[in-house]
């Protein structure tokens, strides 16, 4: 069997919002992503189709380390099962540092090994990911295509509205004022009531 995936392991539900961000543009650029958001399926033995996902089809595992992820058991699981592949694969696991968790406090297995900082700027991190899976020679299942994607894209019903939170700058053209003019004051002179 050819490995092809890009396995992303990542707390759920914690760190699903830059799992389905980071699966998309990954898609967009050719590769095949796995990710439990969608590959599970209802009834699935989902611990039997993780492991044969990394032992057996996945090119690259992408470790998401971030201050949830770092504290899940399942999430330990995994990353324990990619760096027992990596000692017949070297550079299986590329760790990703999604928020500011401490690089001294990186899980043993990982700590050593350089790791792509999304902490800083999601679009740089995916510039840095994108150079070494090139690099790699990562193999790439289709051309660019932007319907590829359409999976990780939340199901939103036609009208609805949408919220999300995100801190926002608001910017005014507004004066301040010093004082007010009563209307009757102002026209006196000239207005008859």
């Amino acid at each position: 069997m050819t490995r092809v995936s890009i396995f992303l392991s990542h707390a759920t539900p914690e760190d699903n919002g830059f799992v389905h961000w980071l699966g998309a543009r990954l898609e967009l650029a050719g590769f095949s992503v796995w990710h439990d958001l969608g590959q599970l399926k209802g009834g699935d033995y989902f611990w039997d189709k993780i492991e044969g996902t990394i032992r057996n089809e996945s090119f690259r595992f992408l470790a998401v380390v971030s201050k949830a992820a770092v504290n899940k058991p399942g999430v330990k699981d995994e990353w324990a099962l990619a760096q027992t592949i990596e000692k017949s694969m070297p550079g299986f696991v590329i760790p990703l540092r999604l928020d500011d968790y401490d690089f001294s406090q990186l899980p043993i297995g990982i700590h050593r090994k350089n790791v792509i900082d999304f902490a800083n700027g999601w679009h740089k991190g995916l510039a840095a990911l994108l150079d070494t899976l090139t690099e790699a020679n990562a193999p790439k299942v289709s051309a660019p295509d932007p319907r590829s994607a359409r999976h990780w894209l939340a199901e939103v019903k036609e009208g609805a509205i949408l919220r999300t939170e995100a801190k926002e700058s608001l910017d005014s053209t507004w004066l301040s004022v010093i004082s007010l003019v009563s209307f009757r004051q102002s026209c006196k002179p000239r207005c008859s009531a």
